[in-house]
C-alpha cells in the first residue's frame, strides 16, 4: 500500500465512507423533522391552552374533562375563524373574480409590450393553458 494506487484506493475508500455518512445524517434529519415539528407545535399548543385547563380546574372540573372541554372549544373557535373567512370570500368572490381577471389581462399586455417581446398569439395560447390544463 505504499504505492500510488494504494494510496489512491485508501482516499477513495475514504471518500466513499465520508458520503456515506453525510447520506446517512441528511436522512435521519429529515426523519428528526418529521418528529421534531409536531413536537414543538404541540408544546406551543399545550402551554397556550394550560391557562384555560387551569381555570377550568379550579372550578372543579376533573382533568380529563376540563382537558377535553378546552380541545373541543379550541376546535369550535378554529371552525367558527375559518367559517368567517369562507363567507368573507365567498361574498366578495365577484370582486375578486373582476380584481383577477384584470390582473390576468395587465399581465398578458405587460407580455406583447414588455421588454421580451412575446406575440399576441402565443400570450393568448399561455393565457389559456391553464383553463385547459
Amino acid at each position: 500500500m505504499t504505492d500510488n494506487l494504494g494510496r489512491l484506493g485508501i482516499r477513495s475508500d475514504q471518500n466513499l465512507v465520508v458520503i456515506a455518512l453525510v447520506s446517512v445524517i441528511a436522512l435521519a434529519l429529515v426523519q428528526v423533522k418529521i418528529v421534531i415539528i409536531p413536537g414543538l407545535i404541540a408544546r406551543t399548543l399545550g402551554a397556550a391552552l394550560r391557562p384555560v385547563i387551569i381555570w377550568l380546574r379550579r372550578h372543579n372540573v376533573a382533568v380529563m374533562l376540563a382537558t377535553w372541554i378546552t380541545l373541543l372549544g379550541g376546535a369550535v373557535v378554529f371552525g367558527g375563524i375559518i367559517t368567517l373567512i369562507v363567507l368573507a370570500v365567498r361574498n366578495q368572490w365577484n370582486k375578486l373574480a373582476v380584481a383577477a381577471s384584470q390582473v390576468l389581462d395587465e399581465l398578458q399586455a405587460l407580455l406583447v409590450e414588455g421588454p421580451i417581446p412575446i406575440d399576441q398569439e402565443r400570450s393568448t395560447l399561455y393565457a389559456m393553458s391553464p383553463s385547459t390544463f
